[in-house]
């Protein structure tokens, strides 16, 4: 009887266990169904693999997971990428919410695949096909996920943005060509003498159109169609200007989509349009000569480039409508980048951020990673991975940050390609050194009751490091209050053991230790932002001082400087990738045309006075294409525009440059002809 009851109560006990398991695995059981329904989507289209491996039991479809990995592995080493591609797809499909087979994959395709392609054009394929996988296929089933915002921005930032492959410039310059495409050039200011600070809030708004542009946001509609129809008829209902435009450009045959912004891109005589072309003028057929006449006409958009304040999407002309929707939609659709989020960056930063710049991408995925998972611990392992990433990619923005771009239409997805500097950047990436620290140090107060040394925190390398570069950049631009104030921080917050510059206690000291241990390491960003403040303090001399002895000796400065680098560079990759001249061509349009950029404020007729100067020393070379003639030649109307609104006479202001006829000719050859695009054919053909 005894025996009866007690094995009544195990039972009883059994039972209940049981029943409070059933419970507990309730909702992994749920999302387990939810998985295998992800599953049964992706097999829609008719994958017979796909749909049988999804119907099997659980314990046959893992061997059949641990079958196509080994198979996928063998594939990639004897060659069969393209096989081993369609594979990889497939356990990515049958594991949608596992980060590591996705990360796996794309990271294989960008970094080891491509790297055994032959050409620039085979390679950037398998290097976007990796960020295809993740961006368009991995991250709308996982977007909570931080991995794959990090494995993202990381293909961005080394991959495309990095020195660790011999193409780098070249997918550089893709990048940068594809964003050119949608989004145009930065503003240009002409018209008068603006701050640093007047410049930057340009920039910021003029994105604010593409951000304000109507879009339909619903994930699950993102990306069925590049311009969402029921949108864009919403809006040529309600805006009957705009729809007299998309029927004059319908008759000419060209549609509001892409087509509009590659009609726009070969034709439009705006500088965000005209700036990066090798030419001005179309040319051909009589249909080609209206639409560019209708795309350049007042009727539909603002009477000249002068800087106007933002009043709202709405009161934009119907040109600027039509641009900056387009622009919206191919961002949400086909790149799946946020406009809001990108402008809500720029914001944040206070920064102009050039989107042409592989970087730039970089941030921003990290940025959202951070936004849309919402992890509470700043100390977690993976959020402070992508808070390292996030400082490293500010950092790489300010050494490289401003874009320079010259379309070839003999290769137009190769364009000429160059990277300068932009100090705007230097007290917003320090300022987010310091959001990240003190959000660390306050949690750990919080949870841990740590009071932990700043000097000591987990960024500390990194940022002290940063400092060294930004205090040298600024000292040498003339900006001795803005590093005097980063140097300070520095001698108050750390006191790095193995940095001797540090131990000094006067920034003149300071910036004599660093910048010589800096050219013996063949620090490349902070060499090229040396070499551009050098020739520009060499310029202002000559221009705006008229000193010729200046001149001289800081002209002596800028040209050991820089062959003294190419000198030690240590390879192809690490080289300055442009001929002096063309590095000092880029330093007097950036006086010319972006003066604020590089903290400098010039009147038109100052800016005249350095073109008359720089004419001068033109004249003593003895070969094309001389220093102005690119200058002249690229930025004719920007010339023509500036010497308006200074009361000039254009002809005396800015006259015809020696060695004209020589460049241009010459443009045509380089731009006409295919090119080699790897590291080592950079700079010779630039």
């Amino acid at each position: 009887m005894k025996k009866n009851w007690l094995i009544q109560v195990s039972l009883f006990f059994l039972a209940t266990a049981c029943l409070v398991s059933a419970g507990l695995l309730r909702q992994p059981a749920r999302k387990g169904r939810e998985n295998i329904a992800d599953i049964a989507r992706t097999s829609k289209g008719g994958n017979p693999d796909l749909a049988v491996l999804t119907v099997m039991p659980g314990a046959v479809r893992a061997l059949a997971l641990n079958s196509m990995w080994i198979r996928m592995q063998r594939m990639y080493r004897t060659g069969q990428y393209y096989d081993a591609y369609e594979l990889s797809r497939l356990i990515c499909d049958l594991q949608p919410h596992y980060a590591g087979a996705w990360g796996y994959c794309g990271w294989h395709m960008a970094w080891n695949v491509s790297v055994k392609a032959k050409t620039a054009e085979e390679r950037w394929k398998w290097v976007y096909g990796g960020i295809g996988l993740l961006r368009d296929e991995g991250l709308p089933r996982n977007p909570h996920d931080l991995i794959f915002y990090k494995e993202l921005g990381w293909i961005y930032q080394q991959k495309i943005g990095g020195m660790m492959d011999n193409y780098h410039w070249s997918y550089r310059a893709r990048w940068a060509k594809m964003m050119q495409d949608l989004l145009g050039a930065p503003p240009v200011n002409v018209e008068s003498d603006i701050s640093m600070e007047e410049s930057t809030k340009r920039a910021i708004d003029s994105f604010r159109p593409v951000a304000d542009a109507p879009l339909d946001k619903s994930p699950e509609i993102q990306a069925d169609e590049m311009v969402q129809s029921r949108v864009l008829n919403r809006l040529l209902t309600e805006y009957p200007e705009l729809a007299k435009l998309v029927d004059k450009l319908g008759k000419l045959g060209v549609s509001p989509d892409e087509n509009f912004l590659d009609a726009c891109n070969r034709l439009g005589m705006d500088v965000q349009f005209s700036s990066v072309r090798s030419y001005h003028r179309p040319h051909g057929k009589e249909g080609e000569q209206k639409l560019f006449k209708l795309i350049n006409s007042p009727e539909y958009r603002l009477k000249d480039n002068r800087y106007r304040e933002y009043t709202g999407w709405e009161n934009l002309p119907a040109f600027e409508k039509l641009l900056s929707f387009i622009r919206a939609q191919l961002l949400w659709n086909r790149y799946r980048l946020d406009p809001d989020f990108m402008l809500k960056l720029m914001e944040e930063y206070k920064a102009p951020i050039d989107w042409r710049h592989s970087v730039s991408h970089a941030l921003y995925w990290y940025e959202r990673g951070l936004d849309q998972c919402e992890i509470e611990n700043p100390t977690d392992f993976d959020e402070r991975n992508v808070h390292r990433l996030i400082l490293q990619s500010l950092r790489q923005l300010t050494f490289t940050g401003r874009v320079n771009l010259t379309i070839r239409p003999g290769s137009p997805n190769y364009p000429i390609y160059n990277e300068y500097p932009d100090l705007r950047l230097v007290f917003p990436t320090h300022e987010r050194h310091c959001v990240f620290i003190d959000r660390m140090l306050d949690w750990y107060r919080e949870n841990k009751g740590w009071d932990y040394d700043y000097g000591k925190n987990d960024f500390a390398a990194g940022h002290y490091n940063y400092l060294s570069a930004a205090i040298a950049a600024l000292f040498a631009d003339n900006q001795r209050q803005k590093a005097q104030a980063l140097f300070d921080f520095g001698k108050s917050h750390y006191s790095p053991p193995d940095q001797p510059e540090w131990k000094k206690n006067v920034l003149e000291e300071f910036m004599t230790a660093y910048v010589k241990g800096a050219l013996e390491a063949k620090a490349y960003g902070v060499t090229n932002t040396l070499l551009e403040i050098s020739i520009k303090k060499a310029i202002l001399a000559k221009g705006i001082l008229k000193d010729e002895e200046k001149y001289k000796n800081r002209k002596k400065a800028y040209l050991s400087l820089y062959y003294g680098y190419q000198k030690k560079a240590v390879s192809d990759r690490t080289r300055i990738p442009a001929h002096l001249r063309k590095v000092i061509s880029t330093v007097i349009r950036d006086l010319l045309l972006y003066p604020e950029s590089i903290g400098v404020k010039l009147t038109p007729s100052q800016k005249s006075d350095i073109y008359l100067a720089m004419l001068a020393e033109d004249n003593k070379f003895s070969e094309p294409p001389g220093i102005l003639a690119p200058v002249y030649e690229d930025y004719y109307m920007a010339l023509q525009i500036t010497s308006r609104y200074g009361g000039l006479d254009f002809e005396k202001a800015f006259p015809r440059p020696p060695f004209l006829k020589e460049y241009i000719e010459q443009k045509k050859q380089q731009i006409y002809r295919e090119r080699r695009t790897d590291g080592s054919a950079i700079e010779r053909d630039q």
